[in-house]
């Protein structure tokens, strides 16, 4: 189905890229490795409002180090297919503590 991104958020080709992004720590290593995968076109920030057709189920990686992230395959409007983190097209529940 169609749905909305409602914060920016990253949309990479493969669970693989996302997972090489996550791996790094926030700073200039996580930069680095997005600069590089976006330079390539594999990888990019997508902004709120844009719309992702969502193709399959959820799926999940573990990044070295960090939480579990779960991963909505689709496409954009341009028509690449990939994968945007749920978190920026599905709001989380404010009901269950984490």
């Amino acid at each position: 189905g169609q749905c909305h991104v409602i914060a920016l958020t990253l949309f990479c080709r493969t669970p693989q890229q996302m997972a090489a992004i996550l791996s790094q720590r926030p700073g200039p290593a996580r930069k680095q490795v997005l600069a590089a995968l976006s330079a390539s076109d594999d990888c990019r920030k997508v902004g709120t409002g844009q719309a992702l057709h969502w193709t399959a189920p959820i799926t999940t990686i573990q990044p070295q180090g960090e939480a579990v992230a779960e991963l909505v395959p689709g496409s954009l409007a341009d028509g690449t297919q990939g994968f945007m983190l749920k978190d920026g097209v599905i709001a989380r529940s404010g009901g269950a503590p984490r």
